[in-house]
């Protein structure tokens, strides 16, 4: 605190005690009277004299002490004023000696302490705790505030010396639907401490006051690793305090997944959700129910009983009226942990599915085409199309679902440019590889660090040879559905020459050739700070036309006619485009992220966050956007200033790690929690020294001396008469 923060207070508790001059009063008093008189000889004074003379040790000492008494009712008023308190944090005594206490609040946030009881959840129970703590501050005292969390909030982190503001921060603080990361809290604790140390050196007393339930996820790591020597290192700094707000073991029902088991939504067919749900510890006998919501309408309701096992699964089926995002929420009958009982997806309803086929060379596309819409009903949920290499550069890209590029030579920069450019917004790519493609050119424009298009690095044909696909136990969603079907002929797809490629660091074979090359690798070229980024780009190493580019006059290979090429496409396909579902439906504390639907520096673009906030989002120099405030589970609404009536939905979802409700036993705790000094356990054990200041005792002192002062100068005056 600065001089001119200081000097009020100093100037107010100086000035109240300026009033203590007013004790010497009866003293001046008694000596001017003193010295008012004069002397007088009077035969009769004599006698009186005399007397006098024999009770005049006894009379002082009456004076004497009425005289302490008026001026100890003087003296203990002006202290009372100055309101010197026994925590030493009055006006006068902490600015008199610069003493004051440094005090770090740290809330737990994690989504656990959502635990409804009575009408109110443990959250509050925490804030209401520490708004206790403040209120009950010493004058002079300063105050940090932190919300545990993943990763931790710090909400005040220089010390602030305004209750009020302290308070109104308290209760403005939100839960997030998160967990909480303690040795990281406790890392940004210890980095307050140390700044308000340097900065702050009237604070010579600090403490550390943490609320929490907790919840095992979060402290079963309390006494070992990281966060074990962050509480010794804490322990040095100031002293540690724990107030527990959890609940006793409690059963908890929650939705802990749901999926839609198609890769896209259609008007032509119903999509199908299944949702996975969970207990933890024991549920009072009875079903639960779950019931879905579309665009917060109800359309599905179905009883689940978990009173004989920890799981369970349902499906609903939907059929979509219309095109655009969909948001669906599945909501579980509340418990008393109400925020893991919902869960949301969205959907994005298409006419049909459009795909591109883009043929390098005349009838290149053929069979793409063919295994993409085996059936040419009307209805069919895939519409390919097929265009030449030189259209690439002249049409709209935007409402395709996936390019898949057959048997292309080579490129130009614009060509590549505009793929990369389509590649970026999440949507996906497939190359299938022909006996003409240009190594070089490939690894040039589309897989140098400047278009990162490729998860691979092309080299060379193989060799003539007799070869076969080689999936490795089925492990990669792409060739999954193959398992056991061994009449789709997969294993059985012969193959005499292949396109040799080399896998980038980042990217996933889906299948191999039994040589141990790639046949088919996944990668992403959309940006992503969410961890690992979504597949959206596939290379074949086999062409999608039939090609006779081998010694002996056979193809490369047989897989186009093969009854495995159809599905194994539409697979493809459908990891290309579950990266844009995956785009939309994201965890909470993951980035949401999208390009702008124009250049133009006049588009603008909001969003709103399930708690009806909005915010603007600024345009990044790629006209991309993000936004990374996503602390709250639900459904997030993108509007742009060009589609007024055509939002883009976002789900953020939990992580329900925290939905299991044990509590840590306090012998897995650090000791130095339950050490607290003088200072906190007077507060802690009877809150006297905080709740009951010296003032009060000194006003009461007082008024016990002015019932006194008149009893004790009539009995003195009598025995003198």
């Amino acid at each position: 605190m600065s001089l001119l923060a200081v000097s009020p207070f100093l100037l107010s508790s100086v000035g109240m005690l300026a009033w203590g001059a007013a004790a010497a009063a009866p003293i001046l008093i008694h000596l001017w009277n003193r010295r008012r008189h004069r002397n007088t000889t009077w035969a009769a004074m004599q006698y009186l004299i005399a007397a006098m003379k024999k009770n005049s040790r006894r009379i002082q000492i009456e004076q004497l002490l009425l005289l302490l008494l008026r001026c100890a009712i003087m003296l203990l008023f002006a202290l009372a004023l100055a309101d010197i308190s026994c925590t030493s944090g009055s006006p006068l005594a902490a600015t008199a000696s610069l003493d004051a206490r440094h005090t770090v609040l740290v809330i737990d946030g994690s989504y656990s302490m959502d635990y409804q009881e009575n009408g109110s959840s443990r959250f509050n129970a925490a804030k209401t705790e520490a708004r206790h703590i403040v209120e009950a501050t010493s004058q002079g005292d300063g105050y940090t505030l932190v919300r545990m969390g993943q990763p931790p909030l710090v909400v005040i982190g220089d010390p602030a010396y305004d209750v009020g503001d302290v308070l109104q921060e308290i209760d403005a603080m939100q839960i997030a639907h998160e967990g909480a990361n303690l040795e990281t809290t406790l890392a940004e604790v210890e980095k307050i401490l140390d700044n308000a140390h340097a900065n702050h050196p009237r604070l010579t007393r600090s403490r550390v006051i943490l609320f929490s339930d907790l919840q095992k996820t979060t402290w079963e790591d309390a006494t070992a690793g990281g966060a074990a020597l962050r509480f010794e290192a804490l322990a040095k700094k100031g002293s540690l305090s724990l107030i527990d707000v959890g609940q006793s073991a409690a059963g908890n029902a929650l939705i802990e997944n749901v999926q839609m088991l198609e890769p896209f939504a259609t008007l032509a067919a119903p999509s199908t959700f299944e949702i996975d749900i969970r207990r933890e510890g024991d549920l009072e006998s009875g079903g639960k129910s779950v019931r879905m919501f579309v665009d917060e309408t109800l359309v599905g309701q179905q009883v689940i009983d978990l009173t004989t096992s920890e799981a369970a699964s349902a499906q609903f089926s939907y059929r979509f009226e219309k095109q655009g995002d969909h948001a669906i929420e599945f909501r579980l009958d509340e418990d008393a942990l109400p925020i893991d009982d919902h869960r949301w997806i969205v959907a994005s309803a298409k006419d049909q599915v459009r795909v591109l086929c883009v043929a390098g060379s005349p009838g290149a596309a053929k069979f793409l085409r063919f295994a993409l819409r085996p059936d040419d009903r009307a209805e069919a949920s895939i519409a390919p199309e097929v265009v030449s290499q030189s259209a690439l550069v002249e049409i709209d890209l935007a409402p395709y679902a996936a390019i898949f590029v057959a048997d292309a030579a080579r490129f130009t920069a614009q060509e590549a440019g505009v793929l990369t450019e389509y590649a970026a917004t999440g949507k996906g790519i497939a190359f299938f590889l022909g006996p003409d493609a240009d190594a070089d050119n490939y690894n040039r424009l589309l897989g140098s660090q400047e278009t990162p298009l490729l998860p691979v690095t092309l080299e060379s044909a193989s060799a003539e040879g007799d070869y076969r696909f080689d999936p490795r136990s089925y492990e990669h969603p792409l060739v999954e559905p193959f398992r056991g079907q061994q009449g789709g002929g997969l294993l059985s797809t012969p193959i005499w020459r292949y396109f040799r490629v080399k896998r980038n660091e980042t990217a996933r074979t889906a299948l191999w050739f039994d040589t141990g090359d790639p046949a088919i690798v996944l990668g992403s070229a959309a940006a992503s700070d969410q961890g690992e980024a979504t597949d959206n780009v596939a290379v074949i190493c086999l062409p999608a036309a039939i090609s006779t580019a081998t010694r002996s006059g056979q193809p490369w290979s047989a897989l186009l006619t093969w009854p495995s090429f159809p599905p194994l496409v539409q697979e493809t396909l459908a990891q290309l485009v579950r990266g844009e579902s995956d785009r939309q439906n994201i965890m909470v504390g993951q980035v949401l992220q999208g390009r702008l639907t124009s250049s133009s520096s006049a588009v603008t673009a909001a969003i709103t966050n399930p708690r009806g906030e909005t915010q603007r989002l600024g345009r990044l120099p790629d006209g991309s956007w993000a936004f990374d405030e996503t602390e709250t589970s639900g459904v997030y609404r993108l509007k742009m200033s060009d589609r007024p009536h055509a939002d883009e939905l976002f789900a953020a979802n939990l992580q329900t790690v925290e939905s299991d409700l044990t509590k840590v036993a306090r012998d897995d705790l650090p000791p130095v929690l339950f050490q607290a000094n003088s200072d906190d356990s007077a507060y802690f054990a009877a809150g006297i020294a905080d709740g009951f200041p010296l003032f009060r005792i000194l006003l009461i002192s007082v008024l016990a001396l002015l019932l006194l002062e008149p009893v004790l100068a009539w009995k003195f005056g009598s025995a003198a008469l």
